[in-house]
């Protein structure tokens, strides 16, 4: 591939943040989709606006890395096997790893600058947009306290396993629409 890696377009992601794919082979979005070629990790921009939060939200089977390039973060996280959430204050060249299952929260604290951070993803990230998509995230629309309240639940995405299939199924579609496209070129 003779190509400058740089990110796509800025979107807005279920979260509340913008994501701006580099490389990745399950990403709809991404100009760099070579499947298989780089399908053990993922790279994408990531931007929270000044004063502004993600949603809580975790990734049930794959593991991030978030890496503040510019701004500050704060980091609000809830492993599966601590009982309390947690917050992490990291600034620019500073990252923090999420495993999957991993409650995970990305407020930037600063009134005047965007954060903007690297997304390291393992395995590569898949995202597939539409009625019938796909998205390695799960976004709760509750508070803390609310999630708290709940103890934490994650029933409703307990069976993994269908999970698995419904990420290899958007894997699938993903790689026969590169294929079509490439036998269109």
């Amino acid at each position: 591939m003779k190509r400058v890696l740089e990110p796509c377009r800025f979107f807005p992601v279920r979260d509340g943040t913008q994501v701006a794919p580099v490389l990745n082979p399950w990403d709809a979005n991404a100009q760099a989709r070579a499947v298989d070629a780089f399908a053990g990790a993922s790279l994408a921009v990531g931007e929270i606006p000044p004063l502004c939060a993600s949603r809580p939200h975790l990734h049930p089977l794959v593991a991030q890395v978030t890496w503040v390039l510019d701004g500050r973060l704060r980091v609000r996280m809830k492993e599966p096997s601590s009982p309390d959430p947690y917050e992490l204050e990291m600034g620019r060249g500073a990252g923090v790893l999420t495993e999957p299952m991993t409650f995970l929260q990305l407020v930037n604290p600063d009134a005047l600058q965007a954060a903007r951070v690297l997304y390291v993803v393992t395995p590569a990230y898949v995202y597939l947009p539409g009625e019938n998509g796909y998205d390695d995230a799960v976004v709760f629309y509750a508070s803390w306290d609310e999630l708290a309240r709940d103890g934490f639940s994650t029933l409703a995405i307990s069976d993994r396993d269908a999970i698995r299939r419904q990420r290899a199924s958007a894997q699938d579609r993903l790689r026969a629409a590169a294929s079509s496209t490439d036998a269109r070129s």
